[in-house]
Order: structure tokens, then sequence, then C-alpha cells
């Protein structure tokens, strides 16, 4: 095996927990010394799990929002088999293991999800489960697509 051309050298890992880790282990593996000092953390929050009562699709863009799902799958306010539309790949796996039976992959970003969101589901309850802070606004993004698709 060829060693990588920095072996040995120090690579300070940044990214959030648990992937942090698993990166370091990584590069630990291939010889880096690693530092891990992630600028970010992410954490549940409380939230109303009342509101989705009724809700017919759950939106989700993050795989960090597993929690989330995982609490209201044990508050009986959903079922595991209400559509979950994810909007990428590693969401949707996040999501699958959850138990839920019915995931859709976006196969892409925010913009994929809405996309999909227009023209499967118009007109239904749809509960969008996400973070305080989010990359994109579904909400807009969605509206902005369905009325462009008239």
């Amino acid at each position: 095996m060829i060693a990588p051309p920095l072996t040995g050298a120090t690579v300070v890992v940044t990214r959030p927990r648990p992937e942090a880790d698993e990166l370091g282990q990584r590069l630990s593996a291939l010889g880096y010394r690693v530092i891990i000092n992630p600028v970010l953390a992410f954490k549940s929050v409380p939230f109303d799990m009342a509101l989705f009562n009724g809700i017919e699709v759950l939106a989700v863009t993050s795989a960090r929002v597993a929690t989330g799902l995982s609490r209201l799958l044990a508050s009986e306010n959903v079922t595991p088999n209400i559509p979950v539309l994810a909007g990428g790949t590693a969401t949707a796996r996040a999501v699958g293991s959850l138990g839920f039976t019915s995931v859709r992959d976006a196969a892409g970003d925010a913009s994929d999800l809405a996309r999909l969101l227009c023209q499967d589901y118009s007109g239904q309850s749809i509960g969008y489960l996400h973070g305080v802070e989010t990359a994109r606004d579904l909400e807009a993004l969605t509206a902005t697509i369905c009325q462009q698709a008239g």
C-alpha cells in the first residue's frame, strides 16, 4: 500500500459529531494525526407534537431531524406508514432506519424536494420537521415552484 503524501501530518476535523469522530477514525487509519474540534453542535429542541395531528405527509431536508421523527413516532402523533419525503439519500436512509415504511428520496436538495411536493402532494396536509436554522426556506421555495408550475 502506498502511504498518503501527508502521512504523519496533523489534520483538524471541524465537522459536527458524530461525523467528526467517524472521519477522524478514517484519517487516523491512514496515518494522520487527528485533532477533532467541531465548530458546530446539534441538539434536539422541544416542539409541539400536537401540530402534527392530521398531517398526511412529512417532509424532511436533513438526517439530523431523526431524533424529532423518532419522538413523533413514540408519541403516536404519526404512524410509521405516513409518507415521508426526504431531500436526499442520506436523509432517506436515516428516516427509513427509524421504521418509516413509505420513504421517498427526492435525490437532491430542497429544490428537488419542493418539486416533488408540488408534483405529487399538492393540496395535502404536509408537516415539515426542520431545524431552527435552515440553509433554504423549503416553504417559500415550494410556493414559488408550485406557482411557476401553474
